[in-house]
């Protein structure tokens, strides 16, 4: 049985592992946060490549990315029957909004009051 201390240190950083320079690490930083589009981790491999020379791990660059402060952003999931902005507005804009209306066929008749 292992103890824990044994377990911290094989999370130790590797030092034959190479590392990004301050100058590099903050091309690449600035790069991610000018542009406007989302990355994904393959595409972050290969600009660090491209910019160092230095190929990394896909989960190593999740740290690296986690590190910087960068964070993974998930897609809000779309409906396909989703109504347009007119059709929402048009909605927004109707003074009763039942889901239900009662037809001619459904109506009971009420007795005249006396």
């Amino acid at each position: 049985m292992k103890n824990s201390n044994s377990i911290n240190n094989n999370a130790e950083v590797n030092p034959e592992e190479p590392e990004l320079s301050e100058e590099i690490s903050y091309r690449i930083k600035k790069e991610l946060k000018e542009s406007n589009q989302g990355w994904t981790t393959k595409q972050v491999e290969e600009l660090i490549v491209k910019k160092s020379g230095i190929k990394y791990h896909y989960s190593h660059i999740y740290r690296i990315l986690r590190k910087w402060g960068f964070r993974q952003k998930v897609p809000r999931k779309v409906h396909v029957n989703t109504a347009t902005t007119e059709e929402k507005n048009d909605f927004k804009k109707r003074p009763n909004r039942y889901l239900w209306k009662i037809t001619p066929k459904n109506q009971k008749k009420e007795k005249a009051l006396p």
